[in-house]
C-alpha cells in the first residue's frame, strides 16, 4: 500500500496536480453558519486557495454535510499547517472541528474515498493531530521532495 500511495502522490506531483482539501463534517442545520464563516475567511485572504460546501437543502437531519478548505499544494506542509490552524480560529467556538485529515484532490480524482475503498487505502494523507505536530514546516525544509517525506500513517 505504501508504495502505491508514492507512487500516486509522486505522479501528482509530476503532472502539477497537488491541490487538496481539509474536510470538515457538520449537521445540516449546522452548515448554513459554517458556510458564513469559511466563504467570510476564504474571501479575505486567510484561508486557502478556495473552498466549497454541499448542499445542506433536503438532508436527512441524521447526514453529514462536507465542507472543503483547499490548499493548492500538498507538498507545501507550512501552507497545509497554516491553512488548517487558520480554518480551527475561524470555526472555533461553534462546537465544529476539524476532525477529517486531509485528502489530495488525486485520491477523489482515482475514486480513494469512503471508509472503505476497493484498495482498502487511506483516504487521508495527514492526520490533523499529525499536522499540528509537525515542528520542522518552521524552516526551509517544508517541502516534500521524495518518498521519504510522504506521509507515514494508514499506507503500510
Amino acid at each position: 500500500k505504501r508504495e502505491c500511495v508514492d507512487a500516486i502522490l509522486r505522479t501528482a506531483k509530476a503532472n502539477r496536480y497537488t491541490c487538496g482539501k481539509w474536510m470538515v463534517f457538520v449537521q445540516p442545520n449546522e452548515a448554513d453558519a459554517l458556510w458564513a464563516k469559511v466563504a467570510t475567511a476564504t474571501a479575505g485572504g486567510r484561508l486557502g486557495c478556495s473552498a466549497k460546501i454541499a448542499p445542506a437543502g433536503g438532508v436527512d437531519a441524521s447526514a453529514t454535510v462536507v465542507c472543503c478548505v483547499y490548499v493548492h499544494d500538498f507538498t507545501v506542509r507550512r501552507e497545509v499547517r497554516r491553512v488548517l490552524r487558520a480554518l480551527q480560529g475561524e470555526i472555533g467556538g461553534s462546537g465544529v472541528e476539524v476532525r477529517a485529515g486531509f485528502k489530495p484532490d488525486v485520491f477523489t480524482m482515482l475514486g480513494i474515498t469512503g471508509q472503505t475503498n476497493e484498495w482498502r487505502l487511506e483516504t487521508t494523507i495527514y492526520k490533523v493531530a499529525e499536522v499540528l505536530a509537525w515542528r520542522d514546516v518552521d524552516d526551509d525544509s517544508d517541502v516534500a521532495t521524495s518518498d521519504e517525506d510522504w506521509p507515514q500513517h494508514g499506507a503500510t
